[in-house]
């Protein structure tokens, strides 16, 4: 409350200030954290207008598409996220609106279009802190189209060329998963064997064991799968 209060004073008191921008940029993720989409909204459409040459112009439109796709706004989320990667030339906002896009048709199910802009990440921003979602994703787009052998392929990729992922949970669980649905049970258990060893905590735990236990049914390893 405080800090909102402090931005309204800003933008009040100094409207033509190097401060203005900011402070609408701040108002706005403010509301966002609340979940007050309809009033983020309005805050960052008026930011744009009054200061479309300002520093925080490409941060503005980034936000209006995070606050569009929140309300569900999809076909306008995309149009912002569209745009901005095409003018911008700051790496971090390009690849990051290129996944989200790609977030927003995977969820559509419209896998070939969310396909085609993680490709884009990992062929114009390799080196960005996006790269490794990106290739994430493309193994998950071939493991819900049943393309199990794609789907191992890029998840080992991720863990190749991005060793430092802070996806590696997830990789490794879904290595383990993409194994055990194309019936290669000895390698599903040795990927979530190796999830439960490197982390024995945690919401994925359960259902880890549950693989684990169903990779050595199928050996018929039975004393295990009962353990």
């Amino acid at each position: 409350d405080e800090a909102l209060k402090l931005c309204d004073e800003i933008i009040a008191n100094f409207p033509s200030s190097d401060l203005a921008p900011e402070a609408y940029y701040r108002k706005e993720k403010l509301l966002y954290g609340r979940k007050k989409y309809a009033e983020a909204e309005r805050v960052c459409r008026e930011a744009i207008e009054k200061f479309p040459a300002s520093s925080y112009a490409e941060e503005l439109h980034y936000e209006l598409g995070w606050i569009y796709s929140s309300q569900e706004k999809y076909t306008e989320a995309l149009d912002e996220f569209a745009a901005l990667e095409k003018k911008s030339k700051d790496a971090r906002l390009s690849s990051s609106a290129l996944c989200k896009m790609g977030d927003i048709y995977f969820d559509r199910k419209d896998y070939p279009k969310a396909v085609e802009n993680y490709d884009i990440v990992l062929d114009k921003y390799p080196d960005s802190y996006w790269a490794d979602y990106a290739q994430y994703q493309l193994g998950n787009i071939f493991l819900v189209t049943e393309r199990y052998n794609q789907a191992v392929i890029a998840y080992q990729s991720v863990l190749a060329n991005f060793p430092n992922t802070s996806l590696r949970p997830k990789i490794i669980f879904q290595l383990g998963t993409a194994y055990f649905r194309k019936n290669d049970f000895e390698r599903a258990a040795s990927e979530f064997s190796a999830f439960l060893k490197d982390f024995p905590s945690g919401e994925m735990v359960a259902q880890a064991k549950m693989y684990l236990a169903n990779s050595f049914y199928n050996m018929s390893r039975y004393a295990e799968a009962l353990a």
